[in-house]
């Protein structure tokens, strides 16, 4: 069973480009399963059935796994054996019997406007640095554009005169239009700030960190915990939270 797992893992990576996160992600799922069913008597994927992969996700389910976990779980095993399915390893589709737990959907947590007035009032002056975070939390504020996205914005990407940024992240070729405080954010660190931070001119990076390379999650959710903690307001703000205001 590992070297069907490990196959179908070596085929997301090639065909679908996951990240190690995603590929940890289903590589814990699928070895989960895989050890339900040995518990179960069966040693080949082959044998399951789809009442076999129902009680799996009926055994999360009495093990205190969430609504949300429990479908990950299920759309991990239903993609699994789609695949083995392709492959004719599996004769019949058995996912087309699988049912997956309804999840209530919670709408993400927001900052309130006045927060982020607050966390964009903290990099004061003209430093380039000061200049890059308030054009960062403008472009976020006002776009909702992913911090992925964010991070990897080239200069070539930014559209000042038609007044919106592109975005070429991996299966993503949005276009997100931005308003005066983002434009204005985004053209004085361009005209003042970017110069003093990029190691050679011909480097495309938008929003690079103190080495001049592209800034990382962590390095922007740092930037962010830093001012929130500055300010007095009563929320503690995240990079998703401004994304999603």
């Amino acid at each position: 069973m590992e070297i069907r797992v490990k196959e179908y893992i070596e085929y997301l990576e090639a065909r679908k480009h996951i990240s190690a996160n995603t590929r940890s992600a289903y590589l814990r799922d699928l070895e989960r399963m895989y050890g339900y069913l040995r518990e179960h008597g069966i040693e080949q994927f082959e044998d399951a059935t789809a009442a076999t992969l129902n009680s799996f996700l009926l055994f999360l389910e009495k093990n205190g796994l969430g609504g949300a976990t429990i479908a990950r779980n299920a759309a991990v095993v239903r993609g699994f054996y789609q695949y083995l399915f392709r492959k004719k390893i599996i004769e019949d589709d058995i996912t087309e019997m699988m049912e997956a737990p309804k999840v209530e959907r919670k709408l993400p947590k927001s900052a309130r406007r006045e927060d982020i007035d607050k966390i964009l009032s903290v990099p004061e002056g003209g430093s380039p640095k000061a200049l890059r975070d308030r054009a960062m939390i403008e472009v976020l504020r006002c776009t909702g554009i992913l911090v992925e996205e964010l991070i990897k914005l080239r200069t070539e990407d930014v559209k000042l005169e038609l007044g919106y940024v592109q975005c070429h992240f991996p299966g993503n070729q949005n276009a997100y239009p931005l308003d005066g405080p983002s434009l204005g954010a985004l053209r004085r660190y361009l005209e003042e700030g970017r110069g003093k931070l990029i190691r050679r001119e011909q480097d495309e990076v938008l929003f690079p960190n103190v080495r001049g390379a592209y800034m990382s999650r962590q390095g922007f959710w740092k930037v962010i915990r830093r001012y929130s903690e500055e300010t007095d307001g009563e929320q503690k703000i995240t990079p998703s939270m401004i994304r999603h205001t």
